[in-house]
């Protein structure tokens, strides 16, 4: 039995590019994780418009940044007002 070539053998491919993108995103601090990184290029692939794509995500990262400046700011005022021992009262 003949066994396939890793050159021929496109799962391979796929993950070695996937592992050379990842290194570049790292290089470019993109922010990106593997995972996101490859639902992005799963999306490229389908056609999804890349300024679009990156118009999303720059949306995503920005609200995500105001829900945890939010969650901060009302775990430090909330910190504020509540005793640190309830048996105090």
């Amino acid at each position: 039995m003949s066994r396939r070539s890793s050159k021929n053998n496109p799962n391979e491919k796929k993950n070695k590019s996937l592992k050379i993108l990842n290194e570049m995103s790292n290089i470019l601090e993109t922010g990106l994780d593997e995972e996101t990184l490859s639902l992005v290029v799963s999306l490229l692939e389908q056609g999804v418009n890349p300024d679009a794509l990156t118009l999303i995500i720059k949306k995503l990262r920005k609200e995500r940044s105001l829900l945890e400046s939010q969650t901060e700011t009302q775990s430090s005022t909330s910190s504020f007002f509540l005793p640190k021992n309830f048996e105090d009262f």
